[in-house]
């Protein structure tokens, strides 16, 4: 870009100022950071979520047997003739 700037290299279609041309490429190498970024920053979201995901899941599976044990700690369970 600099080389552009400052005349050294000329655009080869002189509709294109070098100027011009810098700004385009310019413009071009941010939109194409900005575009790795959003990249980067869904993989990471999809991570996370599947993630807690797996973190929902679990929780839910151990429920069940958290409320099984719970109950048969209960004074009722104790009671044969209880029900």
């Amino acid at each position: 870009m600099a080389r552009l700037r400052s005349g050294q290299i000329h655009s080869l279609d002189p509709r294109f100022p070098s100027q011009l041309l810098a700004n385009l490429i310019e413009e071009s190498i941010v939109q194409d950071l900005v575009i790795k970024q959003i990249g980067k920053e869904g993989r990471e979201y999809s991570q996370m979520r599947h993630e807690m995901d797996a973190r929902y899941e679990a929780e839910r599976a151990r429920r069940p047997v958290t409320a099984f044990h719970t109950l048969k700690k209960s004074p009722e369970a104790a009671d044969p003739e209880a029900r």
